[in-house]
This record gives structure tokens, C-alpha cells and sequence, in this order.
């Protein structure tokens, strides 16, 4: 259950991503990326432990995010070519 506070994170970090299109800075990403893993460690305890499970938090987040993202990408079908093939003899 630890797990799922910095995932859910993530998952608000790619919404986030996701609704401004690419306009936001990547040192703004980064920051947002560092407040959830911050307090992911904080709320679930785990900095009493050791101050290395805000890196594993932080990749919880930035996995979270991306998991979200490749799941509301578009999904395109793939190119068709469009010349046809010679009719062989």
C-alpha cells in the first residue's frame, strides 16, 4: 500500500502533463517530480528509515507519469502503403 501514494502521484503528474500539451518546462516537471516524491516519503514514513527512499519514490512518480501517459496516447494505425504491387506474371 506504500506503493501506491507515490504511483498516484505519478498518475496526477501525468494528468497534469497530459492537459498542457508539452507547454509546460521540463524544470517545472522536475520540481512537480520532487514535491510528490517528497511527500509520498514524508506521508507513508519512510524518511525516518533512510533519506534514499525519496529516489525510489521519485521513480515511482516518474513511472506513474509515464505508465499514464503511454495509456491515454493516442493509438494510431499504422501507415498504409498505398502503392500497389505489380501484378506478378
Amino acid at each position: 500500500m506504500a506503493e501506491a501514494i507515490p504511483i498516484l502521484g505519478g498518475v496526477l503528474l501525468g494528468i497534469v502533463v497530459h492537459g498542457c500539451r508539452g507547454r509546460m518546462p521540463a524544470w517545472f516537471t522536475a520540481a512537480l517530480i520532487a514535491v510528490l516524491a517528497a511527500s509520498a516519503t514524508i506521508a507513508n514514513g519512510e524518511y525516518r528509515v533512510s533519506p534514499a527512499y525519496l529516489l525510489v519514490d521519485a521513480a515511482l512518480v516518474i513511472a506513474g507519469a509515464a505508465l499514464f501517459l503511454i495509456a491515454v496516447r493516442p493509438i494510431r494505425p499504422p501507415k498504409r502503403n498505398h502503392e500497389t504491387p505489380e501484378p506478378q506474371s
